[in-house]
């Protein structure tokens, strides 16, 4: 797997996290998500390739993607 930077003059400093901050902002969204509860995102089902997902199903599985991606980011700056 890759991960691709995208590196400039630092115009986008204030609205973008650099390198060193990605994990901590991750953990963030992370702990937000956790937060909600199945209330949030309602009971619907969401169709994707033929297979329904509940909200909640979706919720953890972001949730699951992000601890990996901060678990391994933290290596990278």
């Amino acid at each position: 797997m890759k991960i691709t930077y995208l590196f400039g003059a630092g115009a986008s400093c204030q609205s973008l996290p650099i390198v060193n901050q990605i994990p901590s902002r991750i953990a963030n969204v992370t702990g937000i998500l956790e937060s909600l509860n199945k209330e949030y995102f309602g009971y619907e089902k969401v169709k994707i390739l033929k297979k329904e997902y509940s909200y909640d199903e979706i919720k953890d599985e972001l949730i699951s993607d992000l601890k990996w991606v901060f678990e391994n980011s933290k290596n990278h700056y």
